[in-house]
């Protein structure tokens, strides 16, 4: 997490510092742009890289911009997430083993992130901010599996019960005043982004049958 996401970033923004450019847009992490301590290591580097983000702007005036979404799906995401996970296996009906199946969470589909990252790249007067992006909606982890599972017509269930730790905390953001400064608001309905998501995982699923 230090060498990665912190140093890679540092080492660019010292770079960035000596050139001329219109914007730095970071994109950072809901998890890191909640207040108190870091949840994670994860957490903890994206939490360094924003405050090395607003020193950079402050002493070197390099116009940064950073986005902190909360939980990103869409096709093409790799099979370690959530989203993903939950789709793969309800395709194949196999039970999902989830530790936190409790948690609220907001779901932001990946064009409404794009949409947002053009904006921060943008739109005039915002360097040195940052930004929470996210759908506004709440929704517990168990409810997207149940719209998942009835969408594909699934009968896989979900395997284990719920657990507490750090990931049992809601991950939810209220971007009132950020989409009012960014010019940004969300498009894609969680139903209509996990149907889109759905049908492309079908489609490498067929794909991935036919060069059998």
């Amino acid at each position: 997490m230090i060498r990665n996401n912190l140093i890679g970033t540092v080492n660019l923004l010292a770079q960035l510092a000596e050139q001329t450019c219109h914007r730095v847009v970071l994109l950072g992490s809901a998890e890191a742009s909640v207040k108190g301590p870091p949840s994670s290591p994860y957490a903890a580097a994206k939490q360094a890289e924003a405050r090395y983000a607003a020193l950079f702007h402050h002493a070197y005036k390099l116009p940064t911009v950073v986005i902190h979404p909360t939980i990103i799906y869409g096709p093409g995401q790799v099979a370690e997430k959530l989203i993903p996970y939950v789709i793969t296996r309800a395709i194949n009906g196999q039970p999902l083993a989830l530790q936190t199946p409790e948690r609220v969470c907001d779901f932001l589909y990946i064009n409404d992130l794009i949409h947002a990252l053009l904006c921060a790249a943008l739109r005039e007067s915002i360097a040195g901010e940052e930004f929470e992006i996210g759908s506004g909606q709440g929704v517990m982890i168990r409810d997207v599996v149940q719209l998942v599972t009835a969408s594909i017509g699934s009968d896989a269930t979900l395997a284990n019960q719920d657990s507490t730790d750090r990931h049992s905390q809601p991950l939810t953001i209220d971007g009132a005043s950020s989409r009012v400064k960014l010019g940004w608001a969300p498009h894609w309905s969680l139903a209509d982004g996990l149907r889109r998501t759905i049908a492309w995982h079908c489609e490498q699923l067929m794909a991935a049958q036919q060069t059998t």
